[in-house]
């Protein structure tokens, strides 16, 4: 049986964030306008560009490491498996790497299909409701000194 992009999310979140933290952007059509390398990474499938989905952006915890933006594309079947994903990444990366991110895009995609989450073009809750699934180490936010030591 097949899991749920929910359970892919949870799977696999803690594998992400060891090596990198999570953002967004979006529509595709502004990434398209203001990333020319990007846009250029995607010239082939710039028409099967959703616009109620962001681009995905994995940027590596080590400084000056490797950048990958993840872009989900319209394709053939998408009912059954979701938006395709093409990664534009800084530089080469290993094929788990590869994997690991294009299967974690694709569940939080699927996820903001099914509306298990919201997009976070549309609603503002959608880091925290990720969050939720996730935990906070996914994201490149610090703790601030004040809140430091603190429990809620």
């Amino acid at each position: 049986m097949p899991i749920t992009p929910q359970e892919c999310i949870q799977r696999d979140w803690q594998r992400v964030a060891e090596t990198f933290t999570l953002g967004w952007v979006g529509p595709l059509s502004t990434v398209m306008a203001n990333y020319p390398p990007i846009a250029q990474g995607a010239s082939d499938i710039t028409h099967l560009l959703p616009e109620d989905l962001p681009a995905l952006i994995f940027e590596a915890r080590e400084k000056d490491g490797l950048f990958v933006m993840a872009l989900p594309f319209t394709q053939k079947g998408e009912e059954e498996e979701g938006p395709g994903c093409r990664l534009i990444a800084s530089e080469e990366m290993e094929d788990d790497t590869a994997t690991l991110l294009t299967t974690f895009a694709q569940a939080i995609w699927c996820a903001m299909r099914d509306k298990t989450l919201p997009t976070p073009l549309e609603d503002e809750s959608f880091e925290m409701r990720l969050m939720d699934l996730t935990g906070p180490e996914l994201f490149p936010f610090e703790v601030p000194p004040e809140a430091q030591g603190t429990t809620q």
